[in-house]
């Protein structure tokens, strides 16, 4: 099924350096950035994010902040169990620490009026109010992860497959379910990083990803040279307030993350915001790649390469 590639270390690698662990191992970090190919990977995820974000407007809601991400997260984790109602919420927050438990009646109101989840209307059991994900929510999650995975293609040929595997209902599945174990070790062991001003404001990475984008192509990325920080077109492309994109990039500044020369309508990365881009990237692709894996090996896909030895791929 998959590419023999002998230069791609293959998904069951990059798998074992992020299943079961607190963090990203160090060494297929290093091993990530530091391939010539990261750098046209991390700018095609940047493109495809700021596509999602301007040409779906379902999911631009349902990504414009970290917290709105983690709650679609959670909303297919329960959708992959197999019972989503109140007691189900209840027990998930239990098992992922991610709430109070007596905080579930306050969730299930909230995936509701985020667009998140509708009523099942065939319940097996008509004693209990069941859910179940939005089916537009769920394809559009869909095709953020396979976008992704089709981002670290070029730099993981067996991602490539894993992307057209995920179309499989099945595989999808499962991918939720290990990604969605995980919330609870995403949300103990989050350390701030130089883009959490941008992802806890609405639209703020799609406006950080433009950015970074429009630096000369001719420049690494992210890049070192100039780029654009014109706040009017930046608004009316997101669809926020100009004085909404002013405050992000004052704080931004003010914060040392980058340099703005408001007359010019230009600006610069600090060191330290373009290294918490290549995290954000390198993570995010080594993440997508250990769920897929782990949904390819719970569904018996053939051709993918064993693991490791030792490897424990239940968890993320």
């Amino acid at each position: 099924m998959f590419k023999n590639v002998s230069q791609a270390p293959g998904l069951a690698y990059w798998a074992n350096a992020v299943l079961n662990r607190d963090g990203i191992d160090a060494a297929a970090y290093a091993r990530l950035i530091g391939d010539p190919r990261f750098i046209e990977a991390a700018r095609q995820s940047s493109r495809n994010a700021v596509a999602r974000h301007t040409g779906n407007p379902l999911m631009s809601r349902n990504l414009k902040d970290v917290r709105r991400s983690i709650y679609g997260m959670f909303t297919l984790y329960l959708d992959a169990r197999g019972e989503f109602s109140l007691k189900a919420i209840r027990e998930v927050c239990a098992e992922l620490g991610f709430a109070s438990p007596g905080f579930a009646a306050a969730i299930l109101m909230r995936l509701r009026m985020m667009g998140f989840i509708t009523r099942d209307t065939a319940p097996s059991d008509k004693r209990m109010r069941r859910y179940i994900a939005s089916p537009v929510m769920k394809r559009g999650y869909m095709d953020v992860f396979r976008n992704e995975l089709l981002a670290f293609g070029c730099i993981e040929p067996e991602a490539l497959d894993a992307a057209e595997a995920l179309k499989d209902p099945e595989v999808f599945r499962h991918y939720a379910l290990t990604a969605g174990r995980g919330l609870s070790r995403i949300v103990r062991t989050a350390q701030p990083n130089p883009i959490t001003p941008f992802a806890t404001r609405d639209a703020g990475l799609p406006i950080l990803y433009e950015i970074a984008l429009s630096g000369a192509q001719d420049d690494t990325y992210p890049p070192r040279g100039p780029v654009r920080m014109a706040v009017a077109p930046l608004a009316r492309k997101f669809e926020v307030s100009r004085s909404h994109v002013l405050r992000l990039l004052r704080e931004a500044e003010t914060l040392g993350l980058l340099r703005r020369d408001a007359d010019e309508l230009t600006g610069e990365l600090d060191e330290t915001l373009r290294e918490g881009l290549r995290v954000f990237h390198a993570s995010f692709f080594i993440s997508t790649a250990g769920c897929a894996y782990s949904a390819l090996q719970a569904t018996d896909y053939s051709g993918a390469r064993p693991p490791p030895e030792n490897a424990d791929l239940e968890a993320v």
